[in-house]
């Protein structure tokens, strides 16, 4: 799917998140429940792409909460 499908049909989201759990990355990293992410699209699966300045990773919807 193209960006401008995303933007169009509401997918691209954008917003700020803070994580309800631990989460382990596949480099060995990890974030902590608390940790403020940026929840870039959804995925349309039951997930959504979270990121941050250096990592990504898929979440589900219960495993965060927007912020303001």
């Amino acid at each position: 799917m193209k960006l401008t499908e995303y933007l169009v049909q509401g997918k691209f989201i954008n917003k700020s998140a803070r994580l309800n759990i631990d989460i382990s990355l596949d480099d060995g990293e990890e974030r902590q429940a608390g940790d403020i992410i940026t929840i870039v699209k959804d995925n349309q699966d039951g997930t959504f792409h979270a990121e941050d300045n250096e990592w990504a990773c898929k979440v589900e919807r219960k495993e965060f909460e927007y912020i303001n």
